[in-house]
């Protein structure tokens, strides 16, 4: 869950954790704020783990960002597999963990 725009709390069992945008390795090496891979886990966040055509966020960019986001999640959580799934033929992408605004 976002907690705001540089931190969220994730829960793995019964463990939770607070992690900021630094920690999790998504800064931006420039001006230090959250970079895209960031960017675009806080837009699942508002599309409650599933972004399609529709959402407001979609775009075709947006697809090496969800490579890099999803390798960067599974180092992080130690999630094995994919972390989030390509869906209807590539026309969906859903995560397979909930996440949410909070």
């Amino acid at each position: 869950m976002f907690r705001d725009g540089h931190t969220l709390t994730a829960r793995i069992g019964n463990t939770a954790m607070k992690v900021s945008f630094q920690e999790m390795g998504m800064e931006d090496g420039r001006s230090k704020e959250p970079n895209r891979q960031w960017r675009l886990l806080r837009a699942f966040a508002e599309e409650r783990g599933i972004m399609d055509w529709s959402s407001r966020h979609a775009h075709p960019r947006n697809q090496k960002q969800k490579e890099l986001l999803a390798s960067r999640l599974s180092a992080f959580f130690g999630i094995d597999g994919e972390p989030i799934l390509t869906m209807d033929r590539g026309k969906r992408w859903e995560t397979v963990f909930t996440i949410r605004e909070s």
